[in-house]
């Protein structure tokens, strides 16, 4: 359990730090093309570990782990895509409205219970949402806010990794972080590399634009923001359980504001604060508050 979690402390600053490589990556790549070569690395890192374990994958969980890969690749395709319209610290506050999706997916598809205190939360945190789509549409502060246009594409790679941390949960019983993850890095760059031509007939690659600290962020994002946190995400599933790995999101905004205000020159501003400190209270009350709660009156007792 705390090795579990121990992992989403990591998992998490990490993954406040891939907006920021991906932001500078997609200045010299276009986003599809990039977002592809990320998982070939992370495939290629990971793929001795996979053969070493000599783990065996049965024809169905095959097609299970296929159908979740998909909606894995609908998240870093699009984000990748949302990214270049939407500030980092945005993005990463649109992403802390996973566990609550995860509540609401858990509820439709696996009949878990919907309580009071989701309800609440899910009103508290979709106001906060409203806000800052409404902020980003006056266009105040394009930079630090984000477009419409980029935080409904974010929203719906929200989406996709809610359904795709619903689904994974079961198979992470049955295979090694090692295993699922691999096997979603290879469909993803799959996936990615059919619609990469699509790609390049609209923004194509131009080798002269792409610059040394480019690769680097291709391949620091490849490496550690793809192959170690998304093993990480997988090892504290395994451990713990797809809602509770979901709370990782939380770090995202603190982590990627420490590098997006002096590297990209995002601005905490009054209205993204309101609305961010809305949607993060949304979520931990219909999420983390009860259980909370129950620890403190145990702890009194």
């Amino acid at each position: 359990m705390w090795m579990g979690l121990l992992a989403l402390f990591v998992a998490g600053f990490i993954g406040g730090q891939s907006t920021l490589l991906l932001k500078i990556g997609i200045k010299d790549f276009p986003p599809l093309l990039f977002t592809c070569l990320r998982f070939i690395i992370a495939t290629t890192v990971l793929l001795p570990f996979f053969i070493l374990q000599k783990e065996k994958l049965k024809r169905p969980d095959i097609k299970q782990l296929s159908l979740q890969s998909i909606f894995f690749a609908g998240n870093v395709g699009i984000f990748s895509i949302a990214s270049q319209h939407t500030g980092a610290i945005m993005s990463q506050i649109l992403y802390t409205i996973v566990p609550l999706v995860v509540s609401v997916l858990s509820y439709f598809i696996l009949n878990e219970k919907f309580t009071r205190h989701k309800i609440i939360g899910l009103i508290i945190a979709m106001g906060g949402i409203i806000f800052l789509i409404q902020q980003s549409a006056s266009k105040m502060d394009i930079l630090s806010l984000g477009t419409p246009l980029g935080n409904f594409l974010t929203l719906l790679a929200v989406l996709s990794w809610a359904v795709y941390m619903v689904l994974s949960k079961k198979l992470t019983r049955v295979y090694s972080p090692v295993t699922t993850s691999f096997v979603s890095y290879a469909i993803t760059a799959f996936i990615l590399l059919i619609l990469v031509p699509i790609e390049q007939s609209v923004r194509p690659l131009i080798l002269s634009h792409v610059t040394p600290l480019g690769v680097l962020s291709l391949f620091t994002i490849g490496i550690i923001s793809s192959a170690l946190m998304f093993f990480l995400i997988q090892f504290a599933i395994k451990r713990t359980s797809a809602f509770t790995a979901s709370f990782f999101q939380y770090l995202g905004p603190l982590s990627a504001a420490i590098t997006a205000i002096p590297f990209l020159g995002e601005k905490l501003t009054g209205g993204l604060i309101i609305s961010g400190v809305l949607v993060i209270f949304g979520v931990f009350y219909a999420t983390t508050y009860p259980y909370a709660k129950r620890g403190i009156r145990y702890m009194l007792k």
